[in-house]
């Protein structure tokens, strides 16, 4: 399943550099693509609708910034790689409807006469024009039967819109057959909305969710992260981050291993749909493929939470300024001080956490997992972006961690530093274990070997 979101184009928080953020944010998350309004498509008897400035660029509406899409689609190109665009395109029909998807399917899938901003297809302009070829049309519709016939005709998927599920999943056969008689089965995406995600939703109830639009037969997903209402984006990154984290990590997981039931513990401990906080507090830590840290707060108040999850002081104790919550404040301060000087980090103790380079923003979050105490630690890709001292000193610390009784989850690519400090050696191939066995063992293997790296001889022959 492919998961995608909206920019933040129009309102307060549509600027070049939020969508900068937002477009670098969901790439390193995951997300297939990111969706912009709007092409515009207009009979030619009309003048524009939205007139543009003589540089160029589509000046703000009535309601506030708009950002002019291929621009902004332009822009964010040069600084991603694998994420994908996706306008949004109103069309603004006197006559037929059928007569205009035509020519839009033309439009993104042929050639048509250029105008500098606008391209022609009498008696159409669209505007802007298209910079991509081939581009999938998604049709954006209610479930009437025209409409229906429309997508069936000319879409390659389908965007319900302002459908419920039940309605969605009891138009999907008429559809079906719709398609069928056109010769076309099975050969249409759906596109469904999860709705607004903030911050602080629970990821049981956002996987109910999301399980429900699989079963309708969603191929992709789109997610509100709520970034219209506010300039500062900081809290819709938030989000993203958190649905990442539980949802899309989940969703990939068992999608991958054909995951459908099960449950989770730690010792009798059930974690199934537990909030991360309680995870924690039960004896789990984690580090994430991509720093997650507080980047407004230094190195030291980023680690200090940790502590303060076992040391704790009740309410009336901390808001009575009681003795016991002195002793824990400084309990933690100087738990968190000891730790940070024990990896190499007492020169950023007092420097904002998006200050350091990313190595150092890595270690920065292994202190904070060391800091809770756990039982069981998960290292995700603790070696990228490390300097040879910083990747001796993290397999030094892994090592310490397992020989006093914690137990350590590495997802790694780096093999030597893999080879050096594991006991047991699992290689995913695909959603499927290609190899489980001792570090000697895989030394020994030609199947990783030739999976990975092409040559039939063993790892270590070849590394």
């Amino acid at each position: 399943m492919k998961f995608a979101t909206a920019l933040p184009w129009a309102g307060p928080a549509g600027t070049a550099g939020n969508v900068g953020a937002f477009a670098a944010t969901a790439e390193e998350l995951g997300f297939d693509h990111v969706k912009m309004g709007e092409h515009l498509v207009y009979p030619a008897v009309i003048a524009a609708p939205y007139p543009y400035t003589p540089d160029g660029r589509m000046p703000p509406s009535p309601s506030g910034q708009r950002l002019e899409m291929l621009t902004t689609f332009a822009f964010l190109a040069g600084q991603t790689t694998r994420l994908r665009f996706q306008p949004s395109v109103l069309l603004l029909a006197l006559r037929s409807m059928d007569e205009y998807l035509a020519a839009l399917r033309v439009l993104f899938e042929g050639e048509g006469e250029y105008h500098g901003r606008s391209i022609s297809f009498p008696p159409l302009i669209f505007e802007p024009k298209p910079v991509q070829r081939p581009m999938p049309i998604y049709l954006g519709s209610g479930a009437g039967q025209a409409s229906l016939r429309r997508i069936a005709r000319f879409g390659q998927g389908w965007t319900p819109i302002g459908l419920s599920a039940e309605e969605v999943a009891a138009a999907l056969p008429r559809l079906r057959d719709l398609l069928a008689a056109q010769g076309r089965d099975g050969q249409l995406g759906l596109e469904l909305s999860l709705g607004q995600v903030t911050a602080d939703a629970e990821p049981a109830d956002l996987l109910r969710r999301l399980e429900r639009l699989a079963a309708i037969g969603a191929t992709s997903v789109s997610v509100d992260f709520g970034i219209r209402s506010s300039p500062v984006i900081d809290d819709a990154l938030a989000a993203m981050r958190h649905f990442a984290d539980t949802v899309m990590t989940w969703a990939g997981g068992a999608e991958q291993l054909g995951l459908k039931e099960g449950k989770i513990r730690i010792g009798s401990t059930p974690l199934d749909n537990q909030p991360p906080h309680s995870v924690a507090r039960s004896g789990i830590a984690r580090t994430f493929q991509s720093p997650k840290l507080m980047l407004r707060e230094t190195a030291l108040e980023n680690v200090i939470p940790a502590v303060e999850l076992r040391v704790r002081c009740s309410g009336p104790e901390s808001i009575l300024r009681l003795p016991r919550r002195i002793w824990v404040n400084r309990q933690a301060r100087d738990e968190a001080l000891e730790i940070l000087e024990s990896l190499g980090l007492h020169h950023v103790l007092s420097q904002p956490a998006a200050a350091p380079p990313h190595g150092t923003r890595r270690m920065v979050e292994l202190a904070r997992a060391i800091a809770l105490r756990a039982s069981f630690i998960l290292l995700d890709e603790p070696a990228a972006g490390l300097s040879p001292v910083e990747l001796d000193l993290v397999t030094e610390v892994c090592q310490n961690l397992a020989r006093s009784g914690v137990g350590v989850l590495l997802i790694e690519h780096n093999v030597p530093m893999v080879l050096s400090i594991a006991d047991t050696v699992a290689c995913l191939h695909q959603g499927r274990i290609l190899f489980q066995g001792t570090a000697a063992e895989l030394r020994s293997d030609t199947t990783v070997a030739s999976v990975f790296l092409g040559i039939d001889k063993p790892l270590e022959a070849s590394s």
